[in-house]
């Protein structure tokens, strides 16, 4: 019942390919970049090479100006004989942020830097410490979309990768340690991955008179709109119009459009908008995608923003969920079927064993074995069900004398109340609890489920469920119904806390480690761009 709100979303691998004209781009800007600041604004050392980095400084916190530096020096902590700095060498604005070399380096207990040095992320999402007097953990945490906002490809792109360091005896080299950063492996159990199904291409056809003035009509444009694509599968079929004066006649660039754009829907006689671009987006085919980016990336390059599908027109091109592994989850889409089982298969399952998915008792928690968290969540009809598997290696079940039973082992399940009333849901500073259960561990196999308020608790019995011990600690199944998630109808999407708790010595909760997860209930997956527009953005008005 303890426990900060936090942002827990980590890990997913895109299993796609990025814009290689976002790449071009980012070559020539950071190549300009270099010959306009000069060699010693790229100086940074690679990571495990034993080098001279600012060498015969005294790191003090703050300001921190040398030859070859001008940015800050932040200590981060010390132990034995030697202390942990971040500094941040400034590049200058970017273009929704700063920019910056960010690399770890070590000095003595007196300031005077060593020399080693480790490349940490730019945007700062690094936590590091110390595990041992030699021993250096380095959690980096990415996002996708870099300075813009996230792609969204149906799952949680934030990406968390783990490093464990050995500091040389001299405290000059920092060189990983390859068994150390290896993490619970056995807990991603991987499926095979489906053969991608062969891409026919569609069919070219001549826009009609009729269906280009309808489209123009739909478009509501202030200039003349000419048809710059128009692909047809089966019977329906996606135009893109875009201004006159706007057209790249670039053969190098033939499937690559820029400017204000409109996507049509032409399905028979329905000519209807999908969606319209601002002036500065960019859409690029691909054989199976129409991926749009925008200039929201450092120093003006450009980022991927949103995948519509080629193959399907009218449709969003999203990651496969089934067999997928991420590490947090906003979103999360809740996959349905006939049957849980099935409906499991086709879900992504979200893993919480890092440093940064404790959001309570951090001291306490020791490691994977300690507590780590994975956890689905389906449905069938109008129920739920919230499969979770822990990793505990003391676990210390509910007992009749555990009172409320936070001082036991146990989940807990946060119910967040949205902000505002609006069609979509987010995740929102000034949102409230709905409610708060807690999953205990009774005795029998059977989970005792508590509705925790702020003066006590009783029995909720509109979630029952089971758990059973395993090989690396325990398992709990629970069903409940959707009218637990939320106040009103239709279910659009829910905010939901999910928290594993521990509590080894003396029957004291120690850690408390999960997700914020922003659920997403689909008609079908992937959604179509109406669907995925209402869901996200809370309007279909404008076609924007």
């Amino acid at each position: 019942m303890q426990g900060e709100d936090r942002d827990m979303r980590v890990e997913h691998h895109d299993r796609r390919t990025r814009n290689t004209g976002t790449k071009r781009h980012w070559a020539v800007v950071l190549g300009a970049l270099a010959l306009w600041l000069g060699p010693r604004a790229w100086a940074q050392p690679g990571p495990g090479e034993e080098g001279t980095y600012l060498v015969g400084t005294v790191l003090v916190e703050g300001p921190l100006h040398t030859d070859d530096v001008m940015g800050s020096a932040h200590r981060i902590a010390c132990e034995g004989r030697f202390c942990l700095w971040r500094i941040i060498e400034e590049m200058g604005p970017c273009a929704s942020y700063r920019c910056a070399n960010v690399v770890l380096t070590t000095s003595d207990l007196k300031g005077h830097a060593l020399g080693a040095s480790w490349s940490l992320s730019e945007s700062g999402e690094d936590f590091v410490r110390f595990l041992g007097p030699r021993q250096v953990e380095v959690l980096s945490r990415r996002f996708p979309g870099y300075a813009g906002p996230d792609p969204d490809r149906g799952l949680d792109g934030m990406n968390i990768s783990r490093q464990v360091l050995k500091l040389s005896a001299d405290g000059r080299k920092l060189t990983r340690d390859a068994e150390a950063s290896r993490g619970p492996e056995w807990r991603y159990r991987r499926v095979p991955p489906a053969e991608a199904p062969q891409v026919t291409p569609g069919e070219r056809r001549p826009v009609s008179e009729s269906v280009l003035a309808q489209a123009r009509t739909a478009c509501e444009a202030n200039t003349t709109m000419l048809p710059w694509h128009h692909e047809c599968r089966g019977k329906s079929c996606m135009l893109i119009l875009g201004a006159a004066d706007e057209r790249n006649d670039n053969p190098e660039e033939k499937d690559r459009f820029c400017g204000s754009l409109c996507f049509v829907l032409v399905k028979g006689s329905e000519v209807r908008r999908l969606y319209t671009f601002d002036s500065d987006d960019c859409v690029t085919l691909t054989p199976s995608e129409y991926v749009v980016s925008s200039n929201t990336g450092p120093y003006g390059s450009r980022e991927d923003g949103k995948w519509i599908s080629r193959v399907r027109p009218g449709y969003m091109s999203f990651n496969d969920t089934a067999g997928a592994h991420v590490r947090g989850a906003n979103p999360y889409p809740v996959r349905e079927a006939k049957t849980f089982e099935a409906a499991r298969a086709l879900a992504p399952t979200v893993h919480a064993d890092t440093l940064l998915h404790v959001t309570w008792g951090q001291k306490g928690w020791r490691g994977t074995a300690d507590l780590s968290l994975a956890w689905q969540m389906v449905r069938v009809g109008e129920q739920l069900q919230l499969h979770a598997e822990v990793d505990d290696d003391v676990v210390v079940p509910f007992s009749a004398d555990a009172g409320t039973g936070v001082h036991s082992d146990h989940l807990e399940l946060t119910v967040w109340r949205p902000a505002r009333d609006e069609p979509s849901v987010r995740m929102a500073p000034d949102r409230t609890v709905l409610r708060k259960l807690g999953v205990l561990l009774a005795e029998g196999g059977q989970v005792q489920v508590r509705l925790w308020t702020g003066s006590g608790d009783a029995p909720y019995a509109p979630v029952q469920g089971t758990w059973s011990r395993s090989e690396w600690g325990y398992s709990v199944d629970v069903t409940l119904p959707l009218d637990v998630l939320q106040e009103s109808k239709p279910l659009v999407g829910a905010m939901l806390t999910v928290m594993a708790s521990d509590a080894d010595a003396g029957r004291k909760q120690e850690s408390l480690m999960g997700h914020e997860a922003l659920l997403r209930f689909w008609t079908e997956w992937p959604p179509s761009l109406d669907e995925y527009r209402i869901r996200t953005e809370g309007s279909l008005e404008a076609g924007r």
